[in-house]
């Protein structure tokens, strides 16, 4: 069987046509798929940074506001800070305006009764001192100007013993010397006019020796010098004061 020669070259130029259409549409498959992959690449590639770039300025936008609140914060312990030195300095300037305040006026009284003790009369020097350390034994306190006043009216030479011995005991108990009070007791007690003194002395002296024992025993009634040696004392000076005695104001 003899075959054609023209049907067998059409046939195979169709078989060559038709790989060479199947190749070509391989490569334009390949090509597309490629192209999707690139572009899917470049989706998540795009996706990837936006999410990123969004954490960042989540970030950056967290620390600014965390930043801000710092300031803010800072500035107001500033502020408080400022606030609280000023009130401190002023309470200073305060205090330093009361403390010269004080010290001027106690200079002042120093320099008054100083002038008193050097220009007064030896009389009338001792007079005052007298009746300052009166009131000093009934409960009105000597201060750095009466304790000047009192120790100059001791050395004028017409004082009376009995009143150098009041004077000296007002002195000796301002100072803290309770041997000196003691010393000066037994004196006024045998003194008509400071006998009751000499009894209010004493109290005092007993009350406070009771007072500051540390267990107490001196209250206890059995005590020599406790709670019925003051009572004692006490009536003695209401027994002896005579109205005149006591303080009505130390000038």
């Amino acid at each position: 069987m003899s075959s054609d020669p023209v049907k067998s070259g059409e046939d195979t130029l169709q078989t060559l046509g038709a790989q060479f259409l199947e190749r070509h549409m391989k490569r334009e498959q390949t090509a597309f798929v490629v192209f999707v992959g690139v572009f899917m690449l470049l989706l998540i590639g795009i996706a990837i940074l936006f999410i990123y770039n969004g954490v960042v300025m989540r970030e950056q936008l967290t620390s600014m506001r965390e930043e801000a609140l710092r300031a803010r914060f800072e500035a107001i312990g500033s502020i408080a800070e400022a606030n609280a030195s000023s009130q401190s300095q002023q309470s200073a300037q305060r205090s330093d305006f009361v403390r010269l305040r004080n010290d001027s006026s106690a200079a002042r009284g120093l320099l008054t009764e100083s002038l008193r003790a050097t220009r007064e009369t030896p009389a009338t020097l001792v007079e005052d001192a007298a009746r300052y350390a009166r009131a000093h034994v009934l409960g009105v306190p000597l201060n750095e100007s009466t304790a000047r006043l009192a120790t100059a009216a001791l050395t004028s030479s017409t004082i009376a013993s009995a009143d150098a011995s009041l004077i000296r005991m007002a002195l000796s108990d301002w100072r803290g010397n309770r041997e000196g009070v003691n010393a000066e007791i037994p004196i006024l007690e045998g003194s008509n006019a400071y006998e009751g003194f000499a009894h209010a002395a004493r109290a005092g002296r007993l009350y406070a020796a009771a007072s500051t024992d540390p267990i107490d025993y001196a209250w206890r009634p059995a005590y020599d010098d406790g709670c019925l040696a003051v009572a004692e004392a006490v009536d003695a000076a209401f027994d002896t004061l005579r109205p005149e005695d006591y303080p009505a104001g130390v000038p």
